[in-house]
């Protein structure tokens, strides 16, 4: 039995929006790739990866961050969303969860939950996001990419 392995790159393309700047502080965030490792349409379990969010500010009062991924560009939602191969119209199913249980999916409020917390200077939060892609799906091999936004609002 011949096996092909379909090698996935989540392309972490992070488009960052920062909302409600305020004069008294500012907020950064930087990403981490999420990259998943080869998917075996044969293997019944899911493949899972993750990656992180590091959120600093320069402000010593804390300042309340909320932190959403908004929906697949390929599904147009949040569960499930989709991978679509480079070449052909091949999708792939997967999602983007804020736990390691992936049970929680994250999204914008409306579709999947938000993170929050409160962030001080000299105190970063690194939220790592959980990505997993079900087994068993019929997809071609080759590359799979979805372009996710992630919002940061303080």
């Amino acid at each position: 039995m011949h096996r092909d392995r379909i090698y996935i790159v989540f392309a972490a393309f992070f488009f960052l929006h920062f909302f409600g700047l305020q004069a008294h502080g500012a907020c950064n965030i930087s990403t981490t790739s999420m990259v998943f490792p080869p998917y075996d349409v044969f293997l019944a379990v899911p493949t899972d990866t993750n990656s992180t969010v590091t959120v600093t500010c320069d402000t010593q009062k804390p300042s309340p961050v909320i932190l959403s991924l908004g929906a697949s560009l390929n599904s147009g939602g949040f569960n499930p969303r989709q991978m679509k191969h480079t070449v052909s119209a091949d999708l792939l199913v997967y999602n983007i969860y804020s736990d390691k249980a992936f049970t929680a999916v994250l999204g914008d409020g409306t579709g999947g939950g938000t993170l929050a917390r409160q962030v001080t200077r000299n105190k970063p939060w690194v939220p790592v996001l959980y990505g997993r892609i079900p087994a068993l799906q019929n997809a071609t091999v080759g590359t799979y990419t979805d372009v996710l936004t992630v919002t940061v609002t303080w």
